[in-house]
């Protein structure tokens, strides 16, 4: 967990700094707030492999987004998600967790439409759990296990379509997958499992809207040169 928290402050290190290394060229810079809602399907990456399927729920939250130039940006997400798995009739489990995704935003496109890419880390951390023994046929010992981290790291990437509506608002259709790099049980826990690392994928649509518009400060020698 410690080497996996590294390379999430190492991922957060270089977002920004990347993010900053370009501030010395922009004209303007703009600040939106919004809301998505959505749905995802969520699984977890077990080692050893176990027989399981998907569940899907709703997951939705509230976001903001920095742009230091018309296509390249940082947001920032505070969503509700539902994880978990069914185990075909026997065991199903289910756990919510508070996520925040940190992301870079690359926008590919002219006027007011753009496709969308993003990258970056997430954490999340545990709010709640359950679990359901529905059949007594086959038990294991992870069918009466907690979930043993409470705090998670990962990565986030997605897709989308971006459409400005009018000059302060914009609406957008959004792809997301995040891979969990903590599992939700130790490795030398209560259970077998090597890996347990929860994985979300599904989609949004994201309405925003422009907060302000900043621009950068003019140098006062350069601005004296120029009106000389």
């Amino acid at each position: 967990m410690k080497s996996n928290t590294k390379a999430l402050l190492t991922l957060v290190l270089i977002t920004l700094f990347f993010l900053q290394s370009r501030t010395q060229d922009v004209t303007d810079s703009t600040f939106w707030f919004g809301t998505q809602h959505g749905m995802m399907v969520a699984n977890v990456n077990f080692n050893p492999l176990i027989d399981y399927s998907t569940i899907s729920s709703y997951s939705g939250g509230l976001n903001i987004l920095y742009m230091n130039e018309k296509n390249i940006g940082i947001g920032l997400e505070a969503n509700f998600v539902q994880g978990g798995w069914d185990e075909g009739g026997l065991y199903e489990k289910r756990f919510s967790m508070f996520q925040l995704p940190l992301y870079t935003q690359f926008q590919i496109g002219k006027k007011n439409f753009k496709v969308l890419i993003q990258a970056g880390p997430n954490l999340s951390f545990l709010l709640n759990e359950s679990s359901n023994q529905i059949s007594d046929t086959l038990s294991y010992n992870y069918y009466f296990t907690s979930i043993e981290n409470n705090f998670f790291t990962g990565i986030t990437g997605g897709l989308g379509f971006r459409y400005v509506l009018k000059e302060n608002q914009s609406i957008s259709i959004e792809g997301r997958f995040n891979q969990g790099l903590t599992g939700i049980f130790d490795q030398n826990g209560n259970t077998e499992f090597v890996l347990s690392q929860p994985q979300f994928f599904g989609g949004y649509i994201k309405y925003q809207r422009k907060l302000f518009k900043s621009k950068p400060k003019i140098d006062d020698s350069l601005q004296r040169d120029s009106e000389n």
